[in-house]
């Protein structure tokens, strides 16, 4: 399967993202609480906020990872690492589904813009595991980007600030008008249909590789 076509690395990237974005995490609990306050608009505020962190360490990644994607070694470690990862959080999103559920309560009050926006950059980088899963899903699917270039990075961005931006907004859009309209039930169907996609990628990732250090 060849997934270096621009399509192909933005639907590759939206999938991924948006099966991260499902995982509990500081984000999300950060979310809940401030759309209960502050009502639909904390949600993607947030998603701005963790979108200029990701947008510095998606660029840092570009510059170290340009000068090495041509090395096997490091095309296969960076390939094999991150599609065991993708496994670890497919399988993961599959089996702690049930656990998990969407509030829904609350009445918004004003906030300014730029706390909101600097709050959700501080729930990204205070997460331990949004550092591992860059160094090593989003190593991956930046040395894939980087065969298309610049413009394979671009398209790369735009699908994974995309998918946390729907589901965030979703969770906000959820909360902030007093009643579920995703169920517990479609939401865990999404996270079952999502988790099949992820270990699908994952399986991809370590082949790949795989090849490249065999």
């Amino acid at each position: 399967m060849d997934i270096t076509s621009l399509p192909l690395i933005f639907i590759t990237a939206l999938s991924i993202a948006f099966t991260g974005a499902l995982a509990p995490g500081p984000l999300l609990a950060v979310t809940i609480t401030e759309t209960v306050k502050r009502g639909f608009w904390a949600g993607p505020l947030l998603v701005l906020g963790h979108m200029l962190t990701e947008i510095v360490i998606v660029f840092a990644l570009a510059m170290g990872l340009g000068k090495l994607m041509e090395n096997n070694v490091v095309s296969g470690v960076v390939g094999l690492t991150g599609g065991v990862m993708l496994l670890v959080m497919g399988a993961s999103t599959i089996l702690k589904r049930r656990k998990l559920s969407l509030p829904s309560s609350g009445q918004p009050t004003p906030q300014k813009t730029g706390i909101l926006v600097l709050t959700g950059a501080v729930a990204s980088i205070s997460n331990p595991y949004w550092f591992i899963w860059w160094i090593t899903i989003g190593a991956a699917l930046v040395i894939n980007a980087l065969k298309m270039g610049v413009l394979g990075i671009i398209v790369f961005f735009i699908g994974h600030i995309l998918g946390d931006l729907i589901w965030y907004s979703v969770v906000s859009g959820t909360i902030s008008r007093g009643r579920k309209i995703m169920s517990d039930r479609m939401y865990h169907g999404l996270m079952i249909g999502c988790g099949i996609l992820i270990i699908g990628m994952g399986i991809y990732y370590a082949i790949s590789g795989f090849n490249f250090l065999f």
